[in-house]
């Protein structure tokens, strides 16, 4: 940028009046020298990055860089000689004079980093935040002030991003922390409540009440699984998908949940590449989102969901910290609907939070949406304004795997009783009880043990062969799966099947298992486990049988 002899008041205040060269040029006079050392000076504080503002004691603007004009929209002359309040909201005007008055009475450095933050004003009223470091100047023309101004606006987004991701984990670690024990608790309500009704004779007047309680537990625990969800804890069957497919494999359950007064427009890029997840949580992450767009549009209106393939460059990870570039599928959910503020954008993915009227939802759909894409490995941004609409982008990894085709559905186990031996390692006393009650009703002989340590006692003193080791994965004092390391060496030809009601994070401190490992996740139905246990013992769908348990 080419200047003319511009005389900064801060390049007068550090040469002063009395700098002098040791060596004068042969070329250059000393006045020469002082003139070219200005102008070097004054190009460089026209050139900083952040913008410097000088001030004199009545708090007029003297002169400024090139970088506070474009920060604020203002030109050179329709700064100079304001008073620096131009450049604040109305509303901190009044203050700043007070607090700059007490500045010019009792000077003193400020530097960068123990700054003041504050907002700032822009010539079109727009508000910003910055920070402003202050240093005293001393010139021919008394005290001058040195402001130092940067626009902290990227900052501040990081740092609300940065809260927002603490506070979810927060809240993501305490969910998963009762798991265990309201699953418990769940299984042994559901599977007491199954047996009954099984046992009841048909018509009892008994059996619409025990009903009453089983769909009741059945509902807590689908809490609990969205909950789960949301604190990206939940155990998953993550494959590659192909986008499309899932979409337009929903697309019509999307619309009878909609209704008609609400138009669905699908646009899917041909191209569109495929994503490694869990396919029924893509399924429940549509179907939240299309819930959430229909319930912001009451009185009708349009739902677009949108698919295509996108990078995410390094601007993308300096607008949304923190960003792994890459290629991805950005899957958009748009409404004309309400539209929301910055105050509910601020909240919308905490659990339980609910625009809704009391009773008229839990406030877990948008929770569990964010709980999925984290637990996927990707993101979610939310734009929207009020009475102007709202799009969710959810951004998901792409692979370059081939999409995996679709399992044969197996047909149905025809019997769930059995004859052999169980091994039952339970920590819950109730939840024991009931499991061994239910098992041991089809034919099974069930050994109940608490700990690790009893089962060990069962597998040394029992005489008969032990089929099925069926334990609890997070115990104390000895872990299921240790426990089934241990007995593989007493009984080698014992089967090993796992439950928990833990969540995935807290199953893999303990020993991970992959795909080959039987596990039923709690709580379960007493005829989903009896299922499960042929299933293991028959070596039906598949020989299940625990191959790999990986320190």
């Amino acid at each position: 940028m080419a200047h003319e002899p511009h005389h900064h008041p801060l390049t007068q205040a550090r040469l002063g009046d009395n700098s002098t060269t040791e060596h004068a040029s042969k070329l250059e006079t000393p006045v020469e020298i002082r003139e070219r050392a200005e102008n070097t000076l004054g190009m460089l504080i026209e050139n900083l990055p952040m913008g410097l503002i000088i001030t004199d004691e009545r708090g007029q603007i003297t002169d400024l860089n090139e970088s506070s004009l474009r920060m604020f929209g203002y030109s050179r002359q329709e700064l100079l000689a304001q008073t620096v309040e131009i450049l604040l909201p109305e509303h901190l005007r009044n203050s700043h004079q007070t607090h700059r008055g007490s500045y010019t009475k009792h000077p003193h450095a400020r530097p960068m980093g123990i700054g003041m933050e504050l907002f700032a004003r822009r010539k079109d009223g727009s508000e910003f935040p910055v920070e402003v470091s202050l240093g005293p100047l001393a010139s021919n023309h008394g005290m001058l002030v040195s402001s130092t101004i940067v626009d902290i606006t990227e900052r501040k987004k990081i740092e609300q991003q940065l809260r927002l991701a603490q506070r979810m984990e927060a809240i993501g670690q305490l969910a998963g922390g009762i798991a265990h024990d309201f699953n418990n608790l769940l299984a042994v309500i559901i599977g007491s409540a199954d047996i009954i009704l099984d046992e009841l004779p048909q018509g009892h007047a008994l059996a619409k009440k025990i009903e009453m309680i089983r769909k009741a537990s059945s509902s807590a625990a689908d809490l609990v699984r969205q909950l789960l969800a949301f604190s990206r804890q939940q155990m998953v069957q993550p494959v590659v998908l192909d986008i499309k497919k899932i979409v337009e494999r929903t697309r019509a359950m999307l619309q009878r949940l909609i209704g008609e007064d609400i138009e669905l427009t699908v646009l899917m890029e041909d191209s569109v590449g495929s994503i490694k997840a869990d396919p029924g949580q893509i399924e429940q992450l549509l179907l939240n989102l299309a819930v959430n767009a229909r319930d912001a549009m009451p009185k009708g209106g349009h739902l677009t969901i949108q698919a295509c393939n996108v990078e995410l460059d390094e601007s993308e990870k300096r607008k949304h910290h923190p960003v792994v570039p890459g290629p991805y599928v950005m899957l958009a959910v748009e409404d004309t609907g309400c539209g929301m503020g910055p105050k509910t954008q601020a909240r919308i993915f905490d659990p339980f939070f609910s625009t809704k009227e009391l009773g008229k939802g839990t406030g877990l759909g948008l929770a569990t949406v964010y709980g999925i894409v984290k637990q996927t490995g990707g993101y979610i941004w939310v734009y929207s304004e009020v009475n102007q609409g709202t799009v969710f982008k959810v951004y998901l990894p792409r692979t370059d795997q081939a999409v995996q085709p679709a399992e044969r559905e197996q047909p149905e186990v025809r019997a769930l009783q059995g004859s052999e031996t169980i091994l039952l390692v339970e920590d819950s006393e109730s939840l024991l009880e009931m499991a061994r009650e239910y098992l041991e009703s089809i034919g099974y002989t069930v050994l109940g043990a608490v700990s690790g340590e009893k089962a060990l006692q069962w597998a040394r003193e029992y005489a008969g062969p032990i089929h099925l080791l069926l334990t609890d994965v997070v115990m104390p004092e000895m872990s299921g799966p240790e426990l089934a390391k241990r007995l593989a060496l007493l009984r080698p030809g014992m089967k090993t099947m796992l439950t928990s009601g833990y969540t995935d994070e807290a199953i893999s401190r303990q020993g991970i298992f992959d795909s080959s490992v039987a596990f039923i996740q709690k709580p379960y139905r007493p005829k989903a486990l009896a299922r499960k246990i042929r299933e293991v013992l028959d070596g039906t769908p598949a020989d299940i049988q625990i191959t790999s348990l990986k320190k």
